[in-house]
């Protein structure tokens, strides 16, 4: 099978080059390359494929240096080249790296049947691999997209197995529009929490709830006055029991109060006092039922026969 291996200077093109040749010695398979520097054990490739064993793979780094594109049409005058044709009798592999397919001679691209290209992903030790069952044009949008895509990590391990100067220099760099899009996303975050963090309504039910303990504090001495109405007996409080059904009592609620000591009518108004003379807050309904009803005690507080 005849593999073009395509990308850019620090694309990692020969890194993945040298993992194909590591998989084949893996598999027991002789390998032969030209790659520079290369620490794999593989044997030097020879300038003329033909002389390498039946079932070999070989792999021609800077291709194009060997193989040239010549632009002119027909037949190779290579030996190497026009005899490509048959190499897949001997049950040869033979990759042919380089920076662009067009600069390789044109029977070799018509005799591939796989093309691989490397696109790195901004600097980072990936790259997106697309992968053709045959030439095609890598730097065609349109080409790419009907190609088989997936993303290729870097294998550290392979890093020491042969010689680059560009491999390990490439420095991330993202596109505007990611840097860009990164910006407005973090000054729309700073902005969320700044405003989740000013926002009033986080801040109302704490306000809510000081003001209602506020106007419970002074309503406390209120609600005690009005908790239990009825009628007691002498100077001071007295606790009442809330009289039950439908007594003309029903009104008083249990707890302690200023007794009742004395309510005033006429035919406009009522009113009932306490023993220091404070107006009771009570409905004129409540005031008059007072009045009209007997009081049970003495309100004067004085025994019959005691001197006025």
């Amino acid at each position: 099978m005849i593999t073009i291996l395509t990308g850019v200077p620090g694309s990692g093109k020969t890194l993945y080059a040298v993992q194909m040749l590591q998989k084949a010695m893996g598999e027991g398979r002789e390998c032969f390359t030209d790659i520079e520097g290369c620490k794999l054990g593989c044997a030097e490739a020879p300038e003329d494929w033909r002389d390498a064993p039946d079932g070999a793979l070989l792999v021609y780094d800077e291709a194009h240096q060997s193989f040239p594109a010549t632009g002119k049409a027909g037949l190779s005058n290579d030996p190497r080249v026009r005899d490509l044709d048959e190499h897949r009798h001997r049950g040869l592999d033979l990759v042919f790296i380089t920076q662009a397919s067009t600069r390789l001679h044109h029977d070799i691209r018509k005799l591939a049947s796989e093309h691989i290209h490397l696109q790195r992903v901004f600097g980072t030790p990936a790259a997106s691999v697309f992968r053709h069952a045959r030439a095609f044009n890598e730097n065609d949008k349109a080409d790419r997209e009907t190609a088989d895509q997936s993303t290729w990590s870097f294998p550290r391990k392979l890093y020491g197995t042969y010689s680059s100067a560009v491999m390990h220099t490439a420095r991330v760099r993202l596109p505007r529009k990611v840097v860009g899009a990164f910006l407005v996303a973090g000054v729309l975050l700073a902005w969320a929490v700044y405003s989740l963090s000013t926002n009033d309504f986080l801040h109302e039910p704490q306000a809510a709830q000081a003001a209602a303990g506020q106007a419970a504090e002074p309503a406390a001495p209120a609600a005690a006055e009005s908790q239990s109405l009825g009628f007691a007996s002498g100077e001071g409080d007295q606790e009442v029991e809330k009289p039950k059904g439908r007594g003309p009592y029903r009104w008083a609620r249990s707890g302690v109060l200023p007794a009742v000591q004395g309510c005033i009518s006429n035919a406009s108004r009522c009113m009932c006092f306490d023993g220091s003379g404070r107006a009771l807050d009570l409905t004129e309904a409540e005031c008059r039922r007072a009045v009209t009803r007997p009081m049970p005690i003495n309100i004067g507080g004085r025994r019959r026969g005691d001197s006025m």
